[in-house]
């Protein structure tokens, strides 16, 4: 966070070297953790190859000790997307696809859970970047339906601190995806409903 992405990486790879001498399945768990977030950090930095092998890494760990469905898997394939998309591989449709999916299975009584805002605004650039601006419309406006359920049940028991920190952290974003993939009044129309709400 503060830009010293040197001294970052020497203290993941002391991490790894701590987690790596663990036998335990949490000490595994823990180490495909650490992978995820050095291969970010690698990502920042546009040193894709390394991260990516980082990031395969974790998401192996993860299949191997949970399975190929455990919700812990969405996160590893969610950043594998999002690299093979600013790679502009088509390899990032299928980690969406089954980020997505995993989700959607986990949180099936929930449906609107916060957690899956993230992937569906992924996967809508995506679309957009593909230039599916009826897709990434779709994405986007469920992702903002979740966000204002999510806004409508927890905001009256915050702060207005907090308030104002959880619409910084995603009004502001949602509205600027959603705005970029409307291409016709009806959607704006329908973007506009949610927008009015949060003001």
């Amino acid at each position: 966070a503060l830009g010293d992405h040197e001294r970052a990486l020497s203290s993941y790879r002391r991490a790894i070297a701590i987690v790596e001498k663990g036998d335990s399945n949490e000490s595994k768990l823990q180490l495909a953790q650490v992978l995820d977030d050095m291969a970010s950090s690698l990502e920042d930095q546009k040193s894709f190859d390394e991260a990516l092998q980082l990031f395969t890494r974790a998401l192996k760990i993860k299949e191997e000790l949970l399975g190929p469905d455990n919700i812990e898997l969405a996160s590893s394939l969610n950043n594998l997307g999002v690299l093979y998309m600013d790679l502009k591989k088509p390899e990032a449709r299928t980690y969406f696809s089954r980020a997505l999916a995993i989700s959607e299975k986990a949180y099936s009584a929930t449906p609107m859970h916060i957690d899956l805002v993230p992937l569906l605004n992924n996967y809508g650039d995506l679309e957009l970047r593909a230039h599916d601006y009826g897709l990434a419309y779709n994405y986007y406006l469920r992702a903002a339906k979740i966000v204002d359920a999510y806004f409508t049940e927890v905001l009256p028991y915050l702060s207005n601190a907090e308030k104002y920190a959880l619409f910084e952290q995603y009004s502001r974003d949602q509205v600027a995806r959603l705005f970029s993939a409307c291409k016709t009044s009806e959607q704006a129309r329908e973007a506009y409903q949610s927008f009015f709400r949060w003001k």
